[in-house]
Order: C-alpha cells, then structure tokens, then sequence
C-alpha cells in the first residue's frame, strides 16, 4: 500500500466518510475531514498542503485522527522532497505530534 500514490496512509474509505458525515452534523464547531493522498504530500505546494496536514492533525474528527505511524509516513515522504527546505515548519509540527508536544 505504500506505493499506491492515491492511498491515503492507510485510512479506509469507510472511516474517512463517517468522519464527512460526523463533521457535517457537528454545525458549531469546525472539523476536518480530509486526508491528503501521498502523491497530495509528495506534490502539493507549501501553501496547499500545510492547511491539510495541520486541518488532518488538529481538527479532525476522531474517525481520522492519524495515528504516529502515519505522521512519521508523511515526515518521510516530505523530507525527500526536492523542495524539502520549504517544509521544514511542517516537519517540525510533525515531529512535534508524535511526540505528542
């Protein structure tokens, strides 16, 4: 599952529509219920996918909340980046989040 560029770290599609599902009856409160693919974290610019991923680890529903094994997946796949220097901040926060800081 690794290589399938389109998979979203292993989240079951089941889990992210409950997530879509529970963050729309929630009106007052803002979740997130998006998780970006890998090919989404490989490629997507700094400004693009920083809201994702902090959306994925902050504010989302619990049906999505990533676990540490794929947040160290997501810090792997940034820091091979060509453009790696630019997500710096991002990898910090990941750091940060499996340390849970």
């Amino acid at each position: 599952m690794k290589n399938n560029q389109q998979d979203r770290f292993g989240m079951p599609d089941s889990s992210i529509k409950a997530a879509e599902k529970t963050a729309k009856r929630q009106k007052k409160y803002h979740f997130h219920f998006y998780v970006p693919t890998r090919k989404e974290v490989a490629t997507l610019s700094r400004d693009t996918l920083a809201p994702l991923l902090i959306g994925w680890m902050c504010n989302s529903v619990m049906e999505i909340i990533p676990s540490r094994t794929q947040i160290l997946e997501v810090m792997d796949i940034l820091r091979n980046r060509r453009d790696a220097a630019q997500f710096s901040q991002l990898v910090n926060m990941c750091h940060n989040y499996i340390r849970a800081d």
